[in-house]
């Protein structure tokens, strides 16, 4: 039992010190081929010796002096649990989590690893998500998506298509989506009432571009304020700024609620003030 315990337990020391020395191809040998890592917190695993390399390499990479700092170690016969600090310096993001560079992370975690054969066959992290998110300067929903969160991509991708594909809105949509506009006629209901308010804007701009400024997704809700500009139909510069409201499930928007000031529009050419007749 000793030179078991021994064993797992010197496996695990010299796979963080290989991660602190930066040496992530060792670090990476001292994993099962199949070998699972999770944060609990977290929506997503990783899995497999290559995945959790690059997860390594990009750890170092966004904290280049990531400490997991022991304070208690346990063992079982293949069991071995770690009670400690993670600490560091965020340099970039090459996670791809939205960390903020410059920010310092000190938290409480503790680590389980099992072991097999003298190797480890997952690792299971437990730490205060919030906590992480709050020093990281990161969005919880980065870590632990919702419906609304993962509208955002799509929001993005949209708006900042040279040519817009329409053909794809349909699809974002429910059949009674609700929607709000600005002007006479903007509220109602259905994908028709929907599509024609984005046609009616594109009429007026036809190269729109809207700029996210920030958002906040909860659940199943998005709130994002936006910035949106481009060239009316005959060259006249139109930009303002405005709040998009949503109500996401699943895939698809079923309640909308867009709010800014259409005089920008109306001001920039007569095809505008036909398009949002007595606002």
């Amino acid at each position: 039992m000793d030179t078991v315990e021994r064993s797992s337990s010197s496996t695990v020391k010299l796979f963080i010190e290989s991660i602190h020395e930066q040496k992530i191809d060792y670090a990476a040998s001292l994993l099962s081929e199949n070998c699972v890592f999770r944060n609990v917190g977290f929506e997503s695993t990783i899995s497999g010796r290559n995945n959790i390399g690059e997860y390594l390499t990009s750890l170092i990479q966004s904290v280049p002096d990531y400490r997991f700092q022991e304070e208690s170690m346990t063992f079982g016969d293949d069991t071995v649990v770690i009670c400690g600090r993670i600490l560091g310096t965020i340099e970039s993001d090459a996670l791809g989590m939205g960390l903020s560079s410059g920010r310092k992370i000190d938290i409480e975690a503790v680590n389980a690893f099992v072991l097999r054969d003298g190797l480890i066959q997952s690792c299971t992290g437990y730490f205060c998500t919030a906590s992480l998110c709050d020093q990281a300067g990161m969005r919880l929903t980065n870590l632990r998506p919702t419906d609304g969160s993962r509208f955002i991509p799509l929001y993005d991708a949209f708006w900042h298509m040279e040519e817009k594909d329409i053909a794809q809105v349909p699809n974002n949509i429910t059949d009674d989506i609700l929607a709000h506009w600005p002007g006479p006629g903007g509220a109602g209901s259905g994908k028709a009432h929907y599509m024609g308010q984005i046609y009616r804007l594109l009429n007026a701009v036809p190269d729109i571009q809207v700029d996210i400024i920030d958002y906040i997704a909860e659940g199943d809700r998005v709130f994002i304020e936006f910035h949106a500009h481009g060239t009316g139909p005959t060259g006249e510069a139109v930009s303002f700024n405005g709040i998009d409201r949503f109500h996401v499930r699943g895939a698809q928007v079923y309640d909308s609620k867009v709010m800014f000031d259409p005089a920008p529009v109306l001001n920039a050419t007569l095809l505008a003030a036909q398009q949002w007749p007595g606002a």
